[in-house]
């Protein structure tokens, strides 16, 4: 199917460059953002706007997991953590590794990366990605 997304930034005010360079670069930096989006399908921008009920849920199925391993309960919940981490680094925009970036950085260290460089704050508001015949 065919898949298509929108990224939202907030750019804060900074000092123009001849021609705009600076904004043409945040353009640009929205567009991967946007393919990004497509090809790594995140649920959630960051961990703090993960629904408790997901986070609930998600916790249960890990023990579920777990439990036959026969481990004591702190070792269960040490690797509960662990794989909690992996699920938001899976499913939280913010943290996954930018697919369009050389080495992959994080997305929000790519944002503050860019940030930086163009001497401007540029944060990553929202996103939404469509997919034609999907739910």
């Amino acid at each position: 199917g065919s898949s298509a997304s929108l990224v939202g930034l907030r750019v804060g005010p900074g000092q123009e460059e001849e021609g705009g360079a600076g904004l043409i670069e945040v353009e640009a930096a929205a567009r991967k953002l946007a393919m990004h989006v497509v090809a790594a399908r995140p649920r959630y921008l960051a961990p703090h706007v993960v629904p408790p009920h997901h986070l609930t849920h998600e916790r249960d199925i890990l023990r579920d997991q777990a439990a036959p391993l026969g481990k004591p309960e702190h070792i269960i919940e040490k690797m509960v953590e662990g794989r909690l981490k992996k699920f938001m680094n899976e499913f939280c925009l913010l943290e996954q590794a930018h697919m369009l970036e050389e080495d992959s950085p994080k997305i929000s260290k790519f944002l503050s990366g860019l940030s930086k460089r163009l001497k401007r704050d540029i944060e990553l508001t929202s996103f939404v990605r469509f997919g034609v015949g999907e739910e």
